[in-house]
């Protein structure tokens, strides 16, 4: 359940992120990023920190809900987060492109329930997904600005034959 639950998320974002995301860009007349490189299990900070290509889009749990007692069988949610960072020189283009990341996450999420894995829904509550976006710069290099792109999805799991 919980290391099921980022694997499905980033074999179906790796098998469509990056063309969802360019046809969002192509239909919105907006630039697309150069292709994500995709992370299991770090956020952000993390990621930055330990040098990968950007943009980048993160893929872990924040916490999951479940229940113990039974060994056969078990259900649970987990609290997925995808983080998307990118940088660049153009602030207005960062912030569309990571609007349009978002979206382009929105599309894995749906693809999720269909995807096996045990994993029988993604964010199908009204409200039940979150994007949060932020964006900034660098003091030293005042023409270095950073976007970022974080959606947290509830996701209905299953495990059985534990």
């Amino acid at each position: 359940m919980i290391y099921d639950a980022v694997e499905q998320a980033y074999t179906v974002a790796a098998a469509n992120f990056t063309a969802d995301l360019n046809a969002l860009a192509a239909a919105k007349g907006v630039t697309a990023p150069p292709a994500a490189t995709l992370i299991k299990r770090q956020r952000a900070e993390t990621y930055i920190a330990l040098g990968a290509a950007l943009p980048a889009l993160g893929i872990y749990l924040l916490r999951v809900a479940t229940q113990a007692k039974s060994q056969g069988k078990r259900d649970s949610v987990v609290s997925l987060v995808f983080d998307y960072y990118l940088e660049g020189t153009d602030p207005t283009l960062l912030a569309k492109q990571a609007e349009l990341a978002a979206e382009a996450v929105l599309r894995t999420v749906d693809r999720l329930a269909d995807a096996g894995s045990g994993i029988y829904g993604a964010g199908e509550g009204s409200g039940s997904v979150t994007i949060e976006l932020s964006d900034g710069y660098d003091p030293a290099d005042e023409n270095k600005f950073f976007h970022r792109a974080q959606v947290t999805v509830p996701v209905w799991d299953e495990d059985t034959g534990l």
